[in-house]
């Protein structure tokens, strides 16, 4: 059942029609009958970065705070000496803390709703959601890498995408997507592994893998697409047995869509917007 408003008119409105979702770490980027788009995950109103500002600025306060009060806890190096300690945490120290908390418990309120925004807008596109198996849990993992020293003898990075995750939520817009087209009629599939809707390209039928920081690039014959809208646009564009990409319907639709795709890109540099690993430069 839809909730509906005091005067008896629907909240939501939902669509008909395939709606192709390309979910990354901190995007997404749709397809649908109607409408192209490219947005930042979890964001209303307010950007995560200014957050983000904010708890750092605490938390290294309290370090400071930390460190004044147990001055016999640390090495002359700055690191924390082994052992068991008895810590000491002053007022301050604990006023910060609850003002971490706060802060996070906020952003934490946040994030869900723009998610669930997000999902009721692409249910008004169409009724059948289709996107790539979620791969969050294991993006959000450090790398182990065979040789951990480079070639000048430093260690290597073991960062991932751990802190895009925890502050954009993807696999929780997935989970919310699967709950709510399945239970308003809908459809949620995703789609097989082979898919590789990131690699494919209609204008010569070939599979190109890339590199991930190859945000813009060329097709065959010379069209320059934003990867992620283009994964989206192949989604879209799937078969009746949701099995394989339908060739014939890249084919028909893809000036169309195309054309929505330019505009969108427009009105993201028009409206001075940052969207996070898009390759699109706003001034």
């Amino acid at each position: 059942i839809s909730k509906r408003r005091k005067d008896s008119t629907p909240r939501h409105y939902y669509g008909k029609g395939n709606i192709g979702c390309d979910i990354g770490t901190q995007t997404i980027a749709y397809t649908s009958n109607t409408e192209v788009g490219l947005e930042n995950l979890a964001e209303r109103g307010n950007s995560i970065q200014h957050v983000e500002r904010q708890k750092a600025l605490i938390l290294r306060a309290m370090e400071r705070s930390r460190r004044a009060m147990n001055p016999n806890h640390y090495n002359e190096n700055g690191t924390v000496k082994k052992g068991h300690k008895q810590w000491n945490f002053s007022k301050r120290y604990q006023k910060l803390k609850q003002r971490h908390q706060e802060l996070c418990r906020i952003a934490a309120e946040n994030r869900a709703l723009a998610i669930r925004e997000q999902v009721n807008h692409l249910r008004s596109l169409g009724d059948c959601f289709i996107t790539e198996p979620p791969n969050a849990k294991k993006l959000q993992k450090r790398a182990n890498p065979e040789n951990p020293v480079d070639k000048n003898g430093r260690m290597k990075r073991k960062k991932r995408f751990g802190r895009s995750i925890k502050n954009r939520c993807p696999g929780y817009l997935q989970a919310k997507a699967k709950q709510l087209f399945e239970s308003t009629g809908g459809m949620y599939v995703e789609v097989p592994i082979l898919y590789r809707a990131s690699q494919y390209d209609h204008t010569s039928d070939t599979y190109i893998p890339k590199k991930l920081s190859q945000r813009m690039y060329h097709l065959t014959d010379g069209t320059k697409v934003q990867r992620d809208w283009y994964s989206s646009y192949l989604l879209y564009c799937i078969n009746k047995t949701y099995t394989q990409i339908n060739k014939l319907k890249c084919q028909s639709n893809f000036a169309t869509m195309y054309q929505k795709e330019k505009n969108m890109i427009e009105e993201i540099i028009r409206s001075g917007k940052k969207i996070m690993n898009s390759g699109i430069r706003t001034v």
